[in-house]
């Protein structure tokens, strides 16, 4: 997009096109720039998704005594039926911590409270399932870490199966420079029932005991997790909102272009010159720079027969022979096999004539 190649007549009329199209550029660059600095404590939203990993950091609490709380994690999901589904022993990366009761408050009340973290467990690809069990002397509390704050899932009584659908998003910030983000829970109640001969043991495999006595007061929760997917959101800060500003112009750029050569067409688009100067050929099959050779003019009945050129050029493609046309000079006479540059005479002006005739 250059006014200056446009034919004279009209160079004044691409000249205030261009420089409309550019100005209407610039305006929405600087709108777009002071709208960005100015809502910059309420930024847009980056959308997208990842893989689950991790199932968050839960927390079992209880007014009186703890007993031990049992973890059953998935290890085969293949089978449809639940029954069948094999579990893999609770390790290091997945560790379970007990809170000393003075040091822990949630709610206003004193808890005695168990850990079990498993934001690093590398779960199989959801669907799947996994099992937190407990063995309390009386009601007990079961908690999700979401956002950084404990949020309560579940009260659960004694022999109580409790059975929940868990859901996870990832919300953090991103300045251009460094991005930080946490998880958020949320658990919605599927089912729940009582029954003082559920089969615990068999849903919680590992166990690990706090104190001595207990096993009465045993409850479970069942936790699946149906999606593969988590969604993450962040807020974008202003550098790479600025960042994607700068990306879109060169977009916008193109657009102009192309309606200012829609407009301001090629005036001479057949000619010899612009259709030797646009031909294509094979990558590699350019033809090789020549010297031009000039021969006299001939009349048109009779054209002389295009020289080769004084040197050997390699023929870089088969049935290529880069020969350089022939340059007519009109009203001259050169002699034959005359190449490069010539001295010619100049031709005597109209004065020198009419003396002459004299």
């Amino acid at each position: 997009m250059d006014y200056r190649r446009v034919e004279g007549k009209y160079q004044r009329y691409a000249f205030v096109m261009q420089l409309t199209l550019i100005g209407f550029l610039l305006l929405y660059f600087v709108s777009q720039a002071v709208l960005i600095v100015r809502h910059a404590e309420t930024p847009p939203v980056e959308t997208s998704m990842k893989k689950w990993f991790g199932a968050g950091k839960w927390m079992i609490c209880e007014w009186d005594t703890l007993y031990g709380i049992g973890v059953g994690l998935p290890h085969d999901q293949s089978t449809p039926s639940f029954e069948h589904k094999q579990w893999e022993t609770l390790t290091e990366t997945v560790p379970v911590s007990k809170i000393p009761e003075e040091v822990n408050a949630i709610d206003g009340n004193p808890h005695n409270c168990s850990i079990i973290d498993l934001t690093a467990w590398k779960m199989p690809v959801p669907p799947l399932s996994f099992s937190l069990c407990n063995d309390a002397a009386k009601l007990v509390f079961i908690y999700v870490e979401s956002g950084g704050i404990w949020e309560r899932v579940r009260r659960q009584e004694r022999s109580m199966f409790t059975q929940v659908k868990l859901t996870k998003r990832s919300h953090g910030d991103n300045s251009g420079f460094s991005t930080s983000f946490r998880d958020y829970f949320s658990a919605s109640l599927s089912q729940e029932w009582t029954d003082p001969g559920f089969d615990f043991e068999y849903w919680c495999p590992n166990w690990i005991r706090f104190n001595t006595g207990g096993g009465g007061g045993r409850s479970a929760l069942l936790v699946e997790i149906d999606e593969p997917l988590v969604m993450v959101t962040a807020n974008l800060g202003v550098i790479p909102q600025l960042l994607s500003l700068f990306s879109s112009l060169g977009g916008y750029l193109t657009i102009l272009s192309v309606l200012f050569t829609a407009v301001w067409v090629r005036k001479n688009p057949q000619s010899d010159v612009n259709i030797t100067y646009e031909e294509r050929t094979l990558f590699g099959c350019e033809a090789a720079p020549t010297a031009p050779t000039l021969v006299a003019d001939q009349p048109r009945q009779s054209p002389s027969p295009p020289r080769s050129p004084p040197h050997d050029i390699p023929d870089r493609c088969p049935g290529v022979l880069p020969v350089a046309p022939p340059v007519a000079l009109r009203n001259h006479s050169v002699p034959p096999g005359a190449v490069g540059r010539q001295s010619m005479p100049m031709p005597s002006p109209p004065w020198a004539q009419l003396k002459a005739s004299e």
